[in-house]
């Protein structure tokens, strides 16, 4: 190949060259939770636990769009109910992980960020 070095060179990203790309935030939230049950939709200060961390999400202005992924129809409820956009994903998804990839094909964007609100590390 003419020109070709055999180096590949750091090309630095900045939130500037991000700017043109679209971010999509996923906060997976699974109802049926092994350590605190029904965690997500527990009431803090007024609302449920996962509308914290999608406002946090929503604020940081770096993401477009923040969804919440869940298989739960009460977890979709409770959030439509208060304008939060929710994807509805598989039960048979086996992590929040398998949820957001399940939402990369509903929603098209460059890139996808897991948001793991209650996680404990």
């Amino acid at each position: 190949m003419a020109g070709w070095s055999g180096r590949l060179e750091a090309v630095p990203i900045t939130l500037d060259s991000m700017s043109s790309l679209r971010i999509a935030a996923v906060i997976p939230a699974r109802l049926s939770s092994t350590r605190l049950s029904r965690k997500v939709l527990r009431v803090i200060a007024g609302r449920p636990m996962v509308e914290w961390v999608w406002r946090a999400a929503v604020a940081s202005g770096l993401m477009d769009p923040v969804v919440v992924a869940t298989d739960s129809e009460e977890v979709e409820s409770v959030l439509k109910a208060r304008g939060i956009p929710v994807a509805m994903t598989s039960a048979d998804c086996a992590s929040g992980s398998d949820r957001v990839f399940e939402v990369s094909r509903q929603i098209d964007a460059d890139i996808y960020v897991n948001i793991q609100g209650t996680s404990r590390r």
